[in-house]
């Protein structure tokens, strides 16, 4: 057999397959597009991997948002159980970062009793420096419970203005 007759045999043989794939890209969209075949579609595959990258780099700044909330509300903590703050200050502090967040916001006011936001906030703090001592000795637990629950009666009391 000449070299010719064997090209064309060899082409033959290349264009059946290739012609099938065609076939079922145009009769069976979806099938191409589940293999990645569907080159004719880049330009929108590309849009989507634009849009993508859009939406990881809004996530990673929401991400990077909530850990520094989460960063400033335990230090805030840390502070209330230390005693170098007061129920009264932290509280103020969570109500200013939850504002942002009206998500926040909302649970706060689903989830603690209260009259007001910030009793419902004072109470999520209280909350929060719970899940903080609870592997402290017991009479450091005790200790700080205490005057917590102190500063937290404080609040619930209106002032002598009647105001609170």
């Amino acid at each position: 057999m000449s070299a010719f007759p064997r090209r064309l045999a060899a082409l033959a043989a290349l264009a059946a397959p290739a012609a099938g794939v065609a076939a079922a890209a145009v009769l069976r969209p979806e099938w191409s597009a589940a293999v990645g075949l569907d080159v004719w579609n880049v330009p929108a595959l590309r849009a989507e991997s634009r849009a993508e990258a859009e939406r990881a780099e809004v996530l990673a700044d929401e991400d990077q948002d909530i850990r520094r909330r989460i960063a400033v509300k335990e230090a805030l903590v840390s502070d209330l159980i230390a005693g170098r703050a007061t129920l009264a200050a932290v509280t103020a502090r969570f109500v200013e970062l939850n504002r942002a967040r009206p998500e926040y916001v909302a649970a706060v006011r689903a989830n603690y009793p209260g009259d007001t936001d910030e009793e419902k906030t004072a109470r999520n703090v209280l909350e929060y420096a719970s899940g903080r001592i609870a592997a402290e000795p017991p009479a450091r637990r005790a200790e700080v419970t205490a005057r917590l629950r102190a500063e937290l009666a404080g609040l619930d009391s209106p002032d002598p203005a009647g105001a609170r």
